[in-house]
């Protein structure tokens, strides 16, 4: 079982107060747009979130997915690893792969999640690490998101703590990354401040 793990629980400091329930110029939701472009795709999803984010609770009823509110100041390493805690547990504990995807990026592609998925799904190894990738203006091929990752990296995804992701695990296991070339340049995107809520990007 593939499942995406998103995250949902940052207090978008950047933004001035909590952005995910702000509307896109399509109408829906930073979070709805998540939701729909992973909807479908993957076998399970989790959503991290915290409790006094009572709008997006609210959205996450209504499109009937799945959440664990946490209860930190911490970073998003927090987030990844109260998630992994929670997938560990009876309701989601037969993911063998876990896709962690950003809640602020709603422009990366349903094909770019349905592609991470299916290298999980095919691969044939105990161990791997998924990512899409882009090749930028320079040239130059740059890693993106969602990243996925491969039961046996479960325990050093709970023991994360801070601020920087998963990134420490990435540069330990640099043979492990499998990296998809695609042609969305989403993956690269995440929505921080009002001027990008004002960008037509739909």
């Amino acid at each position: 079982m593939i499942g995406a793990l998103i995250l949902a629980a940052g207090y978008s400091r950047r933004f001035g107060k909590p952005k995910l329930s702000e509307s896109l110029n399509n109408g829906s939701s930073l979070l709805e747009q998540v939701l729909q472009n992973t909807q479908n795709i993957f076998d399970d999803r989790l959503v991290i979130t915290r409790s006094e984010l009572k709008n997006l609770i609210h959205t996450l009823h209504q499109h009937q997915v799945a959440y664990r509110c946490l209860d930190s100041t911490a970073g998003i390493s927090d987030s990844i690893a109260f998630g992994i805690s929670q997938i560990s547990q009876k309701t989601h504990n037969s993911w063998d792969a876990c896709v962690i995807c950003l809640a602020d990026m709603p422009l990366i592609e349903s094909n770019t999640y349905q592609s991470v998925y299916n290298t999980h799904k095919t691969n044939k190894t105990d161990s791997i690490i998924v990512a899409p990738s882009f090749r930028d203006k320079n040239n130059d091929i740059v890693r993106g998101h969602p990243v996925g990752f491969s039961r046996p990296f479960f325990n050093a995804l709970s023991g994360l703590s801070g601020d920087n992701g998963a990134q420490q695990i990435l540069k330990k296991n640099p043979t492990k990354l499998s990296l998809i070339a695609v042609n969305d340049r989403g993956i690269l995107i995440d929505f921080d401040t009002q001027a990008d809520f004002e960008y037509n990007y739909f």
